[in-house]
């Protein structure tokens, strides 16, 4: 069976790879959403950074993902220090950095250098954001592959607030945009939300220096449309208000699940990246159980794809689909879902309308 997307034909990979079942655990009732999944790029076992076709381009490890409005994906890989681009035509292309040079060198495309680049969004002109974790900067790229340094110092920790320059960052790790075009940034290390408003001016959202209670060890980070924050943070989903309150609205605190259902009854092992559509549905990788999970607006949660405990690679229907530590995730406009893994590769999870 072969399977045609973004221009390019890849074989559906099968399950005669060994299969590692971490508990036996019952397969999950299924929710509303039924799709297909399929592999779009990338090579299992083979890490690397080579570009071109989706077929043949090779992958870092577990990257995090963005898309823009006219549906190109974007992936900042950690690992090589470089930001990528899935296109509509199905080409890979790295955009920024050199792969395996590390540093916080503004200018054109491959030309300049990051530190780690984590979290990435993009805004509705097609400018990229993202957190370079290692360099403690905010970093954008704009249309024309410029990037610059929009907040933090190179190298310098801190919590401090104030304009561009002033600013410090420790450790920022998610980063995602509300409909007024403000940024907000998951500050890994402090376990705090920074905001940096269109003048460029730095304050802090949620939380302050220290760790605060309501967050322990947050990884991603989206924006619905009406601007409230939703945060992933192990075993649970919290959601922030645009006043600034905030509440957990999914699963519950140092305690691990699989099973869906609304609210506490809902469990995760190991929240990563996050997404929202033009509807308000959230999309979660669920790392620990290999699953994608949608919290819709009621916030009940349903598992879209990958069965508890079993950790492979298998491609077809959305309900018999396996993923091995899914990492990443972005949805498009029209409601199809990336996720990044381990293999590396990159899946999609095709809605059926």
């Amino acid at each position: 069976m072969t399977l045609m997307t973004s221009g390019c034909t890849l074989q559906a990979w099968r399950v005669d790879l060994p299969v590692k079942t971490v508990t036996a655990t019952p397969s999950p009732t299924p929710g509303p959403f039924q799709g297909v999944v399929s592999t779009i790029a990338g090579s299992l076992y083979t890490k690397g950074t080579a570009d071109g076709s989706c077929a043949s381009a090779t992958l870092g490890n577990k990257e995090y993902l963005a898309s823009d409005n006219l549906g190109n994906v974007y992936m900042s890989d950690p690992i090589n220090h470089i930001i990528r681009k899935l296109t509509l035509t199905g080409e890979i292309i790295t955009l920024s950095g050199k792969a395996g040079e590390t540093g916080s060198l503004d200018g054109m495309g491959v030309n300049a250098r990051f530190n780690t680049p984590m979290g990435i969004a993009v805004d509705h002109a097609n400018n990229i954001y993202v957190a370079d974790n290692g360099s403690q900067t905010i970093r954008k790229i704009l249309p024309s592959g410029l990037v610059v340094t929009i907040a933090g110092a190179p190298g310098e920790l801190g919590s401090d607030d104030g304009n561009s320059s002033v600013a410090r960052f420790y450790s920022p790790i998610g980063i995602a945009i509300d409909s007024r075009d403000n940024l907000f940034i998951l500050d890994d290390h402090d376990k705090s939300v920074r905001k940096i408003s269109t003048d460029g001016f730095v304050s802090t959202f949620v939380g302050a220096t220290g760790y605060p209670s309501h967050m322990s060890n947050p990884r991603g980070i989206a924006i619905d449309q009406l601007n409230n924050i939703y945060i992933t943070d192990q075993s649970t989903i919290m959601k922030i208000s645009p006043d600034g309150n905030d509440a957990t609205i999914a699963g519950s605190y140092n305690q691990k699940g699989y099973t869906d259902g609304s609210g506490a009854s809902a469990g995760f092992n190991f929240l990563e990246g996050i997404a929202v559509d033009s509807s308000n549905n959230l999309y979660v990788t669920d790392s620990g159980n290999n699953m994608i999970k949608l919290i819709n607006p009621e916030g009940q949660v349903t598992t879209i794809a990958g069965l508890p405990g079993i950790s492979n690679h298998r491609d077809g229907p959305a309900t018999n689909a396996l993923f091995w530590v899914p990492t990443g995730i972005t949805v498009d406009s029209s409601g199809n879902v990336f996720v990044t893994e381990g293999y590396p590769t990159i899946r999609k999870i095709t809605p059926l309308k």
